[in-house]
């Protein structure tokens, strides 16, 4: 959905009609603001005020007055909210559009994203295989080559503080939440920005982060939100049935099932996933613009779990209209009798991130006043930004890694990635001079 040609009125979802001017507006405003990166004259702000300000030059068109209340404007800005800045896991009062236009236009993984055919939990087992070759515990006789970089992987163990004394080769002290104290050479701290933000870990001494680096956590938004999962069953093989409109909206790689529902509050996407012949797996994402409010609504507890049943019946309302109107309304089982060719939920889950103490909140997303604007910086990949401070390791020995310290995109699990290859790498050559 980040391709002007993913939204129609097809996959827009809508409990009324005449969105179509709405999409093509939206399209427009945001093709205006990926062209903000190269106008030094733009003055930073939210999505939400640059369309405030789309509205009021076309006096004319629109009543400015009860801006507020134009329904052609909420339409537009519902759009854009739902399509651009829930994707990027924000909202239009909240999401930056100078560095919005920055990251669109520096995504280096081509006209695609990627997904693993399984979940993450596979990328995880993964990496814990390869680590677990070089682990003392679980392997008694290693080769000689995994002998000299043979390591402890202790998990579990929150670590609270990072401290070292004032001598620039003085070990740096770990220190867990337990009062457990390591000590070593190099840190690489991977902890989510929402982290660092709630400063779950103390800096101290020489270890202190310095004041551009701090402001870099604060600049930066993380919003609060969540995932929730519904599993459909029909009780009849899918594949002979499939129509064209079914095809292309639930199992087409390019579309990826996505819907778009602007008119919802809580969940502004819903992803569709073909499993095999007789279910089908439906997601729903959603962003809140505070914490707490998301908490009073869904009564989440410490541990991430949603508590009452509130959201997942409206989540199954919404996935019950878009595949009603899409497959007819008969494709779902009524409670007044058995049908076997009829879809039926057998399984719901929901996790909340900004209840997850180790996570507190979804990722980094494009906020306002993220590029420092420097005299004499020609362009804005000539300006210095928030992730560069972020990723500058403190005194060649504190490294960082993680989704935000990337440099070019944010939100996904590759630039994760490449932020730890360079971290190792950054630690590698440290030790080497």
């Amino acid at each position: 959905i980040d391709s002007n040609a993913d939204i129609d009125d097809d996959n827009v979802c809508t409990s009324s009609e005449g969105w179509q001017k709405s999409i093509q507006s939206a399209k427009h405003i945001w093709d205006d603001i990926l062209r903000l990166e190269h106008d030094p004259h733009i003055v930073d702000m939210t999505l939400e005020e640059y369309v405030i300000r789309h509205y009021h030059s076309k006096k004319t068109e629109f009543d400015v007055e009860g801006l507020g209340e134009t329904i052609e404007f909420q339409k537009t800005l519902a759009i854009l909210n739902a399509v651009y800045a829930a994707t990027a896991g924000t909202t239009a009062r909240k999401m930056g559009i100078k560095e919005a236009s920055r990251q669109e236009n520096a995504w280096p993984y081509g006209d695609s994203n990627y997904r693993l055919s399984g979940c993450f939990s596979e990328l995880i087992d993964y990496y814990l295989a390869e680590l677990d070759v070089y682990n003392p515990q679980t392997h008694a006789e290693l080769s000689s080559e995994a002998r000299a970089v043979s390591v402890s992987i202790i998990t579990n163990c929150q670590v609270t503080a990072i401290e070292s004394k004032p001598t620039v080769n003085q070990d740096i002290h770990l220190v867990s939440s337990d009062g457990q104290i390591f000590e070593c050479d190099r840190v690489a701290i991977s902890v989510p920005l929402a982290v660092l933000k709630a400063n779950s870990i103390n800096f101290k001494g020489n270890c202190e982060l310095p004041p551009q680096k701090q402001l870099a956590i604060r600049t930066i938004n993380v919003m609060p939100g969540g995932k929730v999962h519904a599993l459909l069953k029909w009780g009849v093989d899918l594949v002979p049935l499939k129509t064209d409109l079914y095809t292309k909206r639930l199992l087409n790689e390019r579309v990826r099932g996505i819907f778009v529902c602007p008119q919802e509050e809580q969940f502004s996407q819903v992803w569709f996933r073909w499993k095999d012949g007789h279910s089908i797996l439906a997601t729903g994402f959603y962003v809140y613009c505070e914490c707490d409010r998301a908490i009073d609504l869904n009564g989440f507890g410490n541990n991430g779990n949603c508590s009452n049943y509130s959201l997942e019946n409206k989540f199954k309302s919404i996935v019950e209209r878009i595949l009603s109107n899409r497959l007819g309304s008969s494709i779902f089982a009524k409670k007044d009798h058995d049908d076997a060719a009829a879809i039926t939920f057998s399984a719901f889950d929901e996790y909340d991130w900004s209840g997850d103490m180790h996570a507190r909140g979804l990722y980094s997303s494009p906020s306002v006043d993220v590029l420092d604007n420097e005299v004499g910086a020609a362009s804005t990949s000539e300006k210095l930004q928030c992730h560069n401070h972020l990723a500058t390791p403190l005194s060649n020995r504190i490294f960082f890694a993680g989704e935000h310290m990337h440099t070019e995109t944010n939100a996904t699990v590759q630039s994760a990635i490449e932020t730890g290859i360079c971290a190792a790498d950054d630690i590698l050559d440290s030790l080497v001079h």
